[in-house]
């Protein structure tokens, strides 16, 4: 009796869903690949503003969100399961730059798009495009479906299944401060997330009535380039504080951390001196006029080093908010639960049986989530080839 596979999604995780499904599958098994739009696998296009950065040399596992599922997952891998021998084995050339991180050679994700289409025309697998899965329910005919939809998952579709609130990261951050006056200036800072939190204070049960005290518990600290926009600040390390903030942290930037001294505060203040305490000779030659017109706008004691000190070295703002706009976000954080899920096969635990096949599920569904550089997508393209080979094997 013939069994049939159904992947909902063709982004990076579906698509090789799909693939790994065929190429593991036996002779009777009937595979679907449905997904919502006219084209498969067009997300890709615009990863790494157009080059696909799909991994990276120096993958630290500890940066996912839930390292301990991905340590797990990987612990089961088999010999050329890992995302680089997927796509050389797709017919993917690739290069690693300065910086560790893996591109096509081409340096367009075009081609990686092409590679997985035309690996996806060569399998058995039967595309079902423009059709929108709504509920699990539809595809009561198939012995397992994979749920490789990223972040357009509806509430319906993972009905049954512990899920976590999906929310967009790697996105830039807005300010409850106007940096206007800097926008578009670039710099190189380290950037700390500080959030205040409230205790209670110890000594409480011997007064009256509990009072609070605020401590500040340092959330993400990072170097990188910060670009300031109208709103607040962009960049790859904005990017990947986003991942953490809440509205109401701290910002604290660093704009002399790239500096190389023994001692900063005395390098700097043998700059001050050296300008006689001129505030605008200070700036020239060490930050950009605009970025030193923001900062000038602190001031309040003229003459002041430390006041400049503290400044340069930990200028603040406060999160409004982040932008979960899906065109300036790159990924989702939230989705299933890694809890309910095998981290050997990626099936699904369902809270409830609600049908009678096997659930599986990979990409960016599943609580797992990364920093710029390539985790993400090594990710999709890892768990879609696990999810895809045990849909195959055991059905």
């Amino acid at each position: 009796m013939s069994k049939n596979i159904a992947i909902i999604g063709s982004g990076p995780a579906g698509i090789v869903a799909a693939i790994s499904a065929s190429l593991h599958s036996k002779l009777d098994c009937n595979i679907f690949l449905f997904e919502s739009l006219k084209d498969v696998c067009k997300t890709i296009l615009a990863t790494g503003n157009g080059r696909c950065n799909f991994s990276n040399v120096v993958l630290d596992i500890d940066r996912f969100n839930n390292p301990h599922f991905v340590n797990e997952f990987r612990r089961f891998s088999d010999l050329g399961e890992d995302v680089v021998s997927i796509l050389e084995s797709f017919g993917l050339e690739w290069m690693v730059n300065d910086a560790g991180l893996m591109f096509p050679l081409s340096n367009k994700a075009s081609s990686v798009r092409d590679v997985l289409v035309g690996q996806l025309g060569k399998s058995d697998v039967k595309v079902v495009a423009d059709r929108q899965i709504s509920f699990i329910s539809e595809l009561c005919d198939f012995d397992a479906v994979i749920i490789a939809t990223g972040h357009r998952a509806c509430a319906d579709l993972l009905s049954g299944i512990k899920c976590f609130p999906m929310r967009r990261v790697l996105c830039p951050i807005k300010t409850r401060e106007n940096v206007s006056v800097a926008d578009n200036v670039r710099s190189r800072v380290n950037l700390k997330v500080i959030r205040t939190l409230k205790e209670a204070n110890k000594s409480a049960v011997f007064c009256d009535s509990a009072q609070d005290k605020d401590f500040e518990q340092l959330v993400f600290e990072e170097d990188g380039e910060v670009q300031f926009r109208k709103y607040g600040i962009s960049g790859i390390v904005t990017f990947n504080a986003s991942r953490y903030v809440l509205s109401g942290d701290k910002l604290v930037l660093d704009f002399a951390s790239p500096i190389v001294a023994d001692d900063i505060k005395n390098h700097l203040q043998a700059r001050y001196e050296k300008c006689s305490g001129d505030v605008d000779l200070f700036f020239k030659g060490f930050l950009h006029e605009n970025l030193a017109r923001l900062i000038k706008t602190r001031i309040k004691k003229q003459d002041s080093f430390e006041e400049v000190f503290n400044l340069v070295t930990s200028f603040e703002l406060t999160v409004d908010e982040v932008f979960e706009d899906e065109k300036l976000s790159q990924v989702s954080r939230g989705g299933i639960d890694v809890n309910y899920v095998s981290p050997s096969t990626l099936e699904v635990m369902p809270l409830e049986k609600v049908v009678n096949h096997k659930i599986f599920a990979c990409g960016e569904v599943l609580d797992i989530d990364g920093p710029c550089g390539g985790y993400n997508l090594t990710w999709c393209f890892e768990s879609g080839w696990r999810a895809g080979k045990s849909s195959a094997q055991l059905v």
